[in-house]
């Protein structure tokens, strides 16, 4: 039997797919591993490419083709299902490693301390050209306090390994869905970093978290995981208690002028059901704006005097 599986997922990873697997494929260790790789029906070269290495490598490799796309947080939670190793390590298809003998680190690391659930390091970031930006989150050997994790994700998802704890469960739609695990992770074990620089991260346009608060990349950012992105943020403030209320009420907001530029009244009506106490709070807040001409000082009017007018909107474009 395996003791670590490796879990990656593809997407369009032509360009890198290649690195990823071969960091893989040099591990040292004194057990065996295999690699999980779940494809989310990629359009460009990637499957072939991973094709071309398994062949090669028939005992490591398995590959998953989803007939159709998951989206990144279904397909990783698909890939975590499969793993049924004692440990977990996680690296997407666009990353890769540069340690070879990281595997057997945080195994070791992991047997010797049993009341300890994850284990990661340190991991160097770099551009789309291969330059380097920074060493990230760059700490000393340590445990990891729980408050510290809740406040900010210092753990690289290409840099964790898991304990295989089967009778967690996790939600599909939360984003980020990283943090989201390793914060689940940390309510049955310890936390520990080590030290060592053993990955790297690629920073490029199709990163899921490139963007800064005020461009269009936050705003599709939004559209596509808007809701999701709320619940991160409820988890955090119910269940972990990080008071980020003010947060919650700008990303609801942002969300909602995405939402009425795209005349999107579903998910209007949908955010307003499933947190009824935010949407009526960031209302009440914000009606001294209402004269103007804004979109979303139009949204507000509509939604506290005349929503039977978006009601019947949707309606219509439904027929």
């Amino acid at each position: 039997m395996t003791k670590v599986s490796i879990v990656c997922i593809t997407y369009n990873h032509e360009k890198y797919i290649e690195n990823a697997l071969n960091s893989f494929l040099s591990q040292k260790t004194n057990f065996d591993y295999e690699i999980i790789v779940c494809d989310d029906r990629s359009t460009d070269n990637t499957v072939n490419i991973i094709e071309e290495i398994r062949k090669k490598n028939l005992d490591k490799i398995k590959l998953i083709k989803n007939k159709i796309n998951l989206g990144s947080m279904k397909n990783y939670l698909k890939a975590l299902s499969l793993a049924t190793s004692k440990y977990i390590a996680v690296c997407d298809g666009d990353d890769y490693w540069i340690d070879n003998y990281k595997l057997q680190k945080q195994a070791d690391f992991l047997d010797n301390n049993p009341d300890f659930s994850v284990v990661f390091h340190n991991t160097r970031i770099i551009n789309e050209n291969g330059e380097f930006i920074k060493i990230y989150p760059n700490f000393k050997s340590r445990e990891i306090n729980f408050k510290e994790l809740v406040s900010y994700n210092c753990i690289p998802s290409n840099s964790v390994m898991y304990r295989n704890h089967k009778q967690l469960t996790l939600r599909n739609d939360v984003v980020p869905l990283d943090h989201y695990i390793h914060l689940k992770y940390a309510t049955i074990g310890k936390i520990f970093c080590m030290k060592d620089i053993m990955s790297t991260y690629r920073m490029h346009q199709n990163s899921l978290w490139e963007f800064s608060s005020n461009d269009e990349k936050y705003y599709d950012f939004l559209d596509k995981h808007g809701i999701c992105y709320l619940n991160y943020m409820n988890i955090l403030n119910k269940d972990y208690g990080l008071n980020n209320k003010a947060k919650m009420i700008k990303t609801m907001k942002d969300l909602l002028f995405v939402k009425l530029n795209k005349n999107d009244y579903l998910s209007i009506e949908l955010i307003r059901k499933k947190y009824p106490t935010l949407y009526s709070y960031m209302l009440e807040n914000t009606f001294f704006q209402l004269r103007g001409k804004s979109k979303f000082k139009k949204l507000l009017y509509y939604l506290i005097f005349e929503p039977q007018k978006i009601l019947n909107k949707f309606v219509k474009k439904q027929n």
